[in-house]
């Protein structure tokens, strides 16, 4: 084939910008070749199965904001799929993982590897495969970066701040700190340090425009620092971006029940229900709603709901416990046969054992202490709230009320215990 006679054009490599000039010289009605080394277009897309392109996408993924990312995306996909079968069944007695245990390390696949298992949620594989590219490429700025975004997710904000920063520390590429600046962010929330993760979320939405994620973090952050109006604005432009995310309405909705507007807060936790039936942890929100409102009946209707999607959620059958308390209704036995499936393996099982009477009040508060000072600090909110639950049953108000206010005490604000005692202890000052 004589390329220079029958091509106008001739585009070296098939990757994602290779398929985007391939296409917009095509667009322009020019003959156009385009030539690649390997069996797969796409690059490593395609071929490493890296599914984020930092220059095409959000940072969250999302479709591609470029007027023709998706078509690129698209294309480049279609063209690949016959090709990756065939690669997939030659690869199939050698595996990523087969590779890895052997100590076959290799940079590239070690991020494609992670970058899969971050995808699916795993992310303990995902931060294995990016520790062994590090191992293998000690100053890769990105794969630092992309395990502390797997530790952040696995709920490990400290040792995720570590490699985030150490992200920084390797001149991790300017196109990559719009998503740096969010996750770090992240970071500081699970620190709770507010203002710094308040500057690094105001950073990324400066260097990413409008982002609906942004807002959300940032709103969190705002809340609870005591900071409700701005939480209020950063929560409408999210919504706003992103109208059919029941989370955000979620977030919203516990904003409004900080101010105790429990009507707002109930209107916003049933359109998230709305949009997303199946999650039981949204039918428990609004029973805690109700529960604070006094509507005990809607507040057991709901905690029922979400034990038929979950029906290992001790935090839903402590609350239908407590609720069917208050209208008097028979609640321990159903409590006692939750018990006996248990295993003490998590704190929030000793609440479970304070109503059944296998502990006392001055146990489980023993209970809840622990070496790491935050998770001490949250587990004392959540003891101390039912704790005085457990005084309320009994109607010893003073025990109770001296409880709640150690509740407050922590300042743990994302808890919803900690809610549900200022409005308690505000309701029992009124009746004095």
């Amino acid at each position: 084939m004589n390329f220079r006679k029958e091509f106008d054009v001739i585009v070296a490599g098939a990757g994602v910008a290779g398929v985007a000039a391939a296409l917009e010289c095509a667009r322009a009605g020019r003959k156009t070749a385009r030539v690649e080394k390997s069996i797969l277009t796409g690059g490593l897309a395609t071929s490493g199965l890296i599914a984020v392109l930092p220059d095409n996408c959000s940072r969250h993924g999302d479709p591609a904001r470029s007027p023709h990312g998706r078509d690129v995306m698209k294309k480049a996909i279609l063209f690949s799929v016959a090709f990756l079968l065939i690669a997939a069944c030659a690869r199939a007695q050698d595996t990523y993982d087969e590779a890895f245990a052997r100590g076959e390390g290799h940079y590239e696949k070690g991020l494609a590897r992670g970058e899969g298992h971050y995808d699916k949620a795993e992310f303990d594989k995902a931060i294995k495969a990016f520790t062994e590219a590090i191992r293998l490429v000690p100053e890769s700025a990105i794969a630092y970066m992309r395990r502390g975004m797997a530790y952040l997710w696995k709920g490990d904000s400290a040792v995720a701040l570590k490699d985030l920063n150490k992200a920084l520390e390797l001149q991790l590429h300017p196109s990559y700190w719009r998503a740096y600046y969010y996750y770090r962010g992240g970071c500081h929330l699970g620190q709770r340090t507010y203002d710094k993760a308040i500057a690094d979320l105001t950073k990324s939405l400066a260097l990413g425009g409008e982002d609906a994620y942004a807002y959300n973090f940032r709103a969190r952050a705002y809340w609870l620092q005591g900071d409700l109006d701005n939480a209020f604005r950063d929560l409408n432009k999210s919504i706003a971006l992103q109208p059919d995310e029941y989370y955000l309405y979620f977030n919203r909705a516990w904003v409004y029940q900080a101010r105790h507007d429990y009507d707002k807060a109930l209107k916003d936790v049933t359109r998230a229900i709305d949009l997303s039936p199946e999650r039981s942890r949204s039918y428990r929100s609004r029973g805690n709603l109700y529960f604070d409102m006094r509507q005990f009946d809607k507040a057991i209707l709901d905690y029922e709901k979400a034990l038929t999607l979950q029906p290992d959620d001790p935090h839903a059958r402590i609350w239908l416990f407590l609720a069917r308390q208050r209208l008097k209704k028979s609640a321990l036995p159903d409590l006692v046969a939750f018990r006996a499936k248990l295993k003490n393996d998590k704190w929030i099982h000793n609440i479970v054992r304070l109503y059944v009477g296998e502990i006392t009040p001055a146990m489980c508060l023993a209970a809840a202490a622990d070496k790491d000072p935050k998770k001490a600090n949250e587990q004392k909110c959540d003891a101390h709230f039912y704790i005085a639950q457990f005084y309320l049953i009994r109607g010893d108000k003073k025990h109770a009320s001296e409880h709640l206010k150690k509740c407050i005490e922590t300042d743990v604000k994302d808890f919803i215990e900690y809610t549900s005692a200022k409005a308690e202890l505000k309701r029992l000052e009124r009746t004095k």
